[in-house]
């Protein structure tokens, strides 16, 4: 995974700045946008992929598959996880052959380093270092180099707005799967899939459309940020997806009595199955249907139903927690269905989510690149993953995993030993991940809008920025630089 990070970080960096000095400055956002959308389009991809190899039991190529009577659907079902390194491991190394034939510089590159002859970064003095050609050459240089991006305020907002919003964007990459399989009682594998069919359009979507703006409006760097904001609120909002979820099926012993009992309601034990000695070690939930009243129960395995007899491989018999007799009451292994129609509603809103989370990436980045000295493009981006690795990506999952831990309402018992949990409370699931969302994107609009307000552009780009005219879809063909100034307020200059 370190390794991994590795490329994956520099990538990110270097990357994004060999696409920004490849063309043209209006047109910088909008390949940034692609960009990032085709770098999304991997992960989204692989929790397709992924989808199905769950569905492969993990040693497929040791035993036969047809004697398992598990199914994909049983909480001890393990899929064949190991197949996606081994898929992704050799198609990456071809890519990296790829990469090694990519010449210093694109065709094209420098006419499109004409369009960014003024800089527009912040106006904090430091152009007197950093217009030095031999500045940055020496490891030397890296401290003062350093001291300038964190002294500079609209870099910093973003830096802090970015690494806020990778908390929430990590997490939930990374348990969207888990709290659709709990909240809407799916398997793992479908849980899986369904999240990359919701991540591939809300991310691809938002960063191309992202990108597309800043291109097509000419956007300059503080309105560029305004949309940050905009599209952070809106998307702040829609966090209010994660109170949708389905009514959890009744678990005897957890949020009800046991079918002959009016106690035990909290311990998963009771009267009737103290005799079996049953332990949660294993989870083999068994549904519990009266056919006279129509009612279903869950138990959490067939020793807590206090069965003694198997019929057939899904069906139990003589099982004392059960009310009625064999031919009314059919015990059988696998989850109690129900209706629910809060999926599909889910599905959208949270697809809408991610696509204004994902709208502000190519933005940021654009904003990044501007507000920073030419000079320090590529170390100003690689300071800012830094930031949000290790501040945001990295802590991210673990705290969506402590709250949902948080709401386990059943953990598995080993040799008196706590493992992983067998059983959520959907309803304390939901407001918890709401809560934390809720608590994360806040601070992002408030720091995107910091970034707006501390933003000095300098006085060269002031004087330098002309506009000629407009072509004939309305947009604005420019001038000898190529930029507008960021305090050009005149009717024929205005975007």
């Amino acid at each position: 995974m370190v390794v991994i990070g590795i490329g994956g970080t520099t990538l990110y960096s270097v990357g994004t700045s060999f696409v920004d000095e490849s063309v043209a400055l209006q047109d910088s956002g909008f390949y940034i946008g692609i960009f990032y959308a085709v770098a999304t389009l991997g992960p989204a991809m692989g929790y397709i992929l992924g989808g199905q190899f769950i569905n492969t039991y993990t040693d497929f190529d040791k035993v036969d598959t047809s004697k398992i009577k598990m199914t994909t659907s049983d909480p001890g079902w393990v899929g064949a996880w190991w197949i996606g390194y081994l898929f992704s491991g050799i198609l990456g190394f071809v890519i990296a052959v790829v990469l090694f034939a990519y010449p210093r510089h694109l065709k094209g590159a420098a006419e499109a380093k004409k369009s960014r002859e003024v800089s527009l970064a912040h106006d904090n003095g430091a152009e007197v270092y950093t217009s030095n050609p031999d500045f940055g050459k020496s490891i030397k240089d890296m401290p003062k180099a350093f001291k300038i991006l964190v002294t500079n305020p609209p870099f910093m907002c973003l830096a802090v707005a970015g690494t806020i919003d990778a908390l929430v964007l990590s997490g939930f990459s990374t348990f969207l799967p888990k709290f659709i399989q709990n909240q809407f009682n799916q398997d793992a594998g479908w849980s899986a899939m369904l999240a990359g069919f919701v991540v591939i359009p809300g991310a691809c979507g938002g960063q191309i459309l992202g990108g597309y703006l800043l291109k097509r409006f000419g956007m300059s760097i503080k309105k560029a940020m305004m949309m940050m904001v905009i599209s952070s609120a809106i998307a702040t909002g829609l966090v209010a997806v994660f109170w949708f979820s389905c009514s959890a099926a009744n678990m005897a012993g957890i949020n009800t009595p046991y079918p002959n009992s009016t106690l035990d309601v909290g311990k998963i034990d009771s009267v009737c199955n103290a005799a079996c000695q049953c332990t949660t070690e294993s989870y083999n939930v068994v549904c519990a249907h009266d056919s006279i009243s129509n009612t279903q129960t869950q138990l959490f395995s067939p020793c807590h139903a206090g069965c003694t007899t198997q019929i057939d491989d899904k069906t139990y018999g003589n099982c004392s927690c059960i009310l009625g007799n064999s031919n009314t009451t059919l015990v059988k292994s696998g989850k109690c269905q129900g209706s629910c129609t809060a999926l599909e509603p889910f599905l959208v809103l949270t697809c809408l989510l991610i696509f204004f989370t994902f709208m502000t990436l190519p933005a940021g980045a654009y904003v990044t690149l501007r507000c920073v000295p030419d000079s320090q493009r590529a170390f100003g981006l690689g300071v800012q993953w830094v930031f949000i690795r290790f501040l945001g990506s990295f802590p991210g999952p673990i705290m969506f995993g402590a709250v949902i831990d948080h709401s386990c309402l059943v953990w598995r018992d080993k040799c008196g030993e706590r493992g992983s949990c067998w059983i959520y409370d959907n309803q304390d699931m939901s407001m918890n991940i709401f809560l934390l969302a809720l608590a994360v994107k806040i601070p992002v609009c408030v720091f995107y809008y910091l970034a707006k307000v501390v933003y000095k552009a300098p006085k060269a780009s002031e004087k330098s920025f002309t506009l000629t005219t407009m072509d004939e879809g309305n947009r604005p063909v420019l001038g000898t630089n190529g930029l507008v100034s960021e305090n050009d307020h005149t009717e024929e200059h205005k975007l």
